[in-house]
């Protein structure tokens, strides 16, 4: 009984992975690093995600992906993103990677 139950639960989490591919457009800063690292050693595919990292040079050009459909996810900076959003863009900014703010 245990066994079925349990097949039963593979199963459903096997279907349910079935993910679509998602393309990541970063530029190049130390601070990516990791999303290198992490497409490179096979992390993403290790856990269940398709995950496709493209270099872009400039946040304008990957806005610009964000904003026509071709991109998912990226590492724009902020700039762009609010320049793109004032001039009635569809983007929104989810998080940031660093902890700090900088006054000048």
């Amino acid at each position: 009984m245990v066994a079925v139950w349990a097949s039963l639960i593979v199963t459903d989490r096997t279907v349910a992975q079935e993910t679509e591919r998602i393309k990541f457009a970063l530029t190049s800063p130390p601070h990516f690093l990791p999303k290198w690292l992490a497409r490179d050693v096979g992390l993403f595919k290790k856990h269940g995600v398709d995950v496709e990292v493209i270099y872009m040079r400039g946040g304008s050009l990957i806005t610009m992906g964000i904003l026509n459909g071709d991109l998912q996810l990226s590492g724009a900076g902020a700039e762009s993103v609010v320049a793109a959003k004032v001039k009635g863009g569809d983007v929104t900014i989810r998080s940031d990677l660093r902890d700090e703010i900088k006054q000048r």
